[in-house]
């Protein structure tokens, strides 16, 4: 039998690990190598274990380089990924199509306004039917998109990437083609966007395995191609430039243009580019090192809104693993803290390999008789890697946010697994049921189900709420929502999600209530406000489940929040009726209603708090609790030394002070 590989030594210079020869090959471009330079410049070191190193020369489509496979994703997901939500400019070529102008006919027989003339307030529509049903358009696209996020794993799961990427866009081209010819007498308006938001997920999600392409680094590559996603908000206003700038150019003739150079080259991309399986994280590779058991480091998974996402779909499904990440080594040095520079780390994880089955007789020996003997074979195996079960126990390091950890198993890689391990006992989690029917969980709904309808009322009344010019800027800057996105998922690490989440709702209740008031430095303010809301839309749920509830029911958990919650922000349109027939289409009340509710979740929020006060992971195992807790205790107890020191600095520099001016006075 061979001896046991342990950890190999780092590269003397550090830098990126050496990539495949199929790398070097594809990165001879020069665009190409200076996206690669970019992206290794942003990595740290990733020691290269032979599990590593396999995960990186997996198999890929047509067999181009990481990189290249990288750099194509990121155009795929630039092109298709969420276009719906830049709204403001989708709404501006519906309009100017003259969508559902028809349903202002009566309206404007009877000798009312167009509302389009300078005189009647240069609105983009006719009238407010016109206007309803037109924002009724975008309500119905994301309570579908969201509900059907979770069949959207699911179909990833059972289908495979190539063929799940391949439907997306089909839908996403369908989608185009179906709003292209939509007319009085072929009313495909609805259908259209039902197809694009449900397209959008399906399409995007098969991309998120090539992660495990780059171990060590899977967060940094969800990130890049989430900010791609969030950069896909400008291609509605490249398209509604191009039409607005082209009188012989209608919405026709730019979403069948659209239709062939978006969806149409990502499905051929689709085709050519995705794997029919996902890439496997590092640690599935782990089997190919034969004999006895061997030393992997426990890695920590870095459970920030760069990896949020993906982790949506882990667990709960077989087959889609792109969560189970490991970081970065540290040249054998891990756990330390502020106050304990260059710990040595005993991060190590016995993980035996799996023993074949045996008959009832040779299993009854096992548990009996031979059990002793088992023990003391396992005791001086310990001895002879240098460290016992209880080193393990006492150097794993602190786990903050410890339910998204990595071990080197073939598909183990959640806390829960980890504690069975390392403790050597079983913890079984509590069930979805009791989950979800949790206080937290039932906060979290409510929560969802309010944002749900601020956010889509306040996409479809932007131009009511702010006028045409400041609705114009935020179709304009919602692009740019990736920046925002990034300072607030960095945040969230610092300082965990409670706070992001009081201060997203103090987003949109400002945005509401500066909308209030009728002064045009008051609405850019609140479409910024807005801006800022949406650009952690989605992740404010990943981040709190993420946060709170086991990694077991992770993604069923999301998925049902966003289920019911998509549904339910359809009261959206019956609250649009309400506007026009009862308020008259004046948006003041509405927007008292509106700000009504960001109280009550503010109420939700401050009850959440409380409860995560007490008991601030509640679903997570034992073990993890108490390390979590241990390090909050840590991180208390460094503020605290470091306000000591500065009040001391302070204390020195005014007796200096005072000194120099005793000595200038003699």
């Amino acid at each position: 039998m061979p001896a046991p590989v342990n950890k190999l030594p780092s590269r003397t210079n550090g830098g990126c690990s050496k990539s495949s020869p199929s790398d070097e090959k594809h990165a001879k471009n020069g665009f190409l190598t200076l996206c690669r330079r970019l992206i290794t410049g942003a990595m740290d070191h990733v020691e290269n274990t032979p599990a590593v190193t396999a995960a990186k020369t997996q198999h890929k489509p047509c067999g181009v380089g990481r990189y290249f496979l990288l750099v194509t994703y990121v155009i795929y997901a630039f092109l298709t990924a969420r276009v719906y939500f830049a709204w403001p400019n989708l709404s501006n070529l519906l309009f100017r199509s003259n969508a559902y102008s028809w349903l202002c006919t009566t309206y404007l027989q009877e000798g009312n306004p167009d509302m389009r003339e300078e005189i009647h307030g240069g609105k983009r529509y006719i009238c407010e039917a016109q206007n309803s049903a037109v924002g009724n358009i975008f309500v119905t696209c994301l309570a579908f998109a969201f509900s059907f996020s979770l069949a959207a794993g699911l179909l990833l799961d059972y289908l495979g990437p190539r063929i799940t990427a391949a439907i997306g866009q089909l839908m996403n081209a369908l989608a185009w083609v179906l709003l292209a010819f939509g007319s009085e007498s072929a009313q495909t308006y609805i259908a259209a966007f039902i197809f694009m938001g449900i397209g959008s997920d399906i399409g995007y999600l098969p991309l998120l395995s090539s992660a495990n392409l780059f171990p060590g680094h899977e967060g940094l590559i969800v990130a890049i191609l989430g900010a791609s996603k969030s950069a896909s908000f400008a291609v509605p206003t490249i398209l509604d430039k191009i039409e607005a700038a082209n009188p012989g150019i209608g919405l026709r003739e730019v979403s069948l243009g659209y239709a062939v150079i978006g969806p149409g080259l990502c499905f051929i991309l689709a085709l050519i580019l995705v794997p029919y399986k996902h890439f496997k994280p590092w640690n599935e590779f782990t089997e190919m090192e034969r004999g006895g058991a061997y030393h992997h480091p426990i890695q920590r998974v870095n459970d920030s809104f760069a990896s949020i996402e993906a982790h949506a779909w882990r667990d709960s499904f077989s087959s889609f693993h792109e969560g189970q990440w490991p970081l970065h080594a540290h040249d054998g040095y891990s756990g330390g803290t502020a106050s304990e520079p260059g710990r040595k780390a005993k991060c190590y994880l016995d993980v035996p390999r799996p023993v074949p089955s045996t008959g009832p007789c040779k299993k009854a020996l096992s548990e009996g008789v031979g059990a002793d003997e088992e023990k003391k074979r396992d005791e001086e195996k310990q001895r002879k890697n240098g460290f016992s079960d209880a080193d393990q126990a006492a150097e794993v390091p602190a786990i903050y946010q410890a339910t998204r950890m990595s071990v080197a198993t073939g598909g183990a890689g959640n806390a829960e697994t980890l504690d069975q391990l390392a403790g050597g006992r079983e913890e079984k989690p509590a069930s979805f049921i009791r989950q979800f029917t949790s206080p937290y969980a039932i906060c979290i709904v409510v929560y969802s189900i309010i944002k749900a309808i601020m956010y889509a009322f306040f996409t479809t009344a932007a131009e009511n709420l702010l006028g045409k010019e400041v609705n114009d800027f935020m179709g304009a800057a919602l692009p740019f929502s990736l920046f925002p996105c990034i300072v607030i998922g960095k945040v969230v690490d610092m300082v965990g999600i409670m706070p992001i989440l009081f201060f997203l709702n103090t987003c949109i209740t400002l945005a509401y209530g500066f909308s209030m008031i009728p002064a045009l430095p008051t609405a850019y303010f609140s479409a910024i406000l807005y801006i800022c809301y949406v650009s952690f839309y989605s992740s404010q749920s990943y981040c709190f489940v993420s946060d709170t509830f086991s990694s077991s029911h992770f993604g069923k958990i999301v998925g049902t929040i966003h289920l019911i919650a998509g549904f339910l922000s359809l009261l959206k349109i019956p609250m649009q009726k309400l506007v026009v027939d009862v308020f008259h289409s004046v948006y003041y009340y509405p927007c008292l209603i509106m700000l009504v509710l960001c109280g009550v979740n503010f109420l939700v929020l401050l009850l959440l708090w409380c409860k995560k006060r007490t008991e601030p992971h509640p679903f997570w195992p034992q073990a993890a609790r108490d390390m979590a807790k241990q390090e909050a205790e840590e991180r208390r107890r460094r503020a605290e030394e470091k306000k000591v020191q500065k009040a001391k600095a302070k204390q020195e520099r005014s007796k200096e002070v005072e000194l120099k001016n005793q000595a200038t006075d003699v």
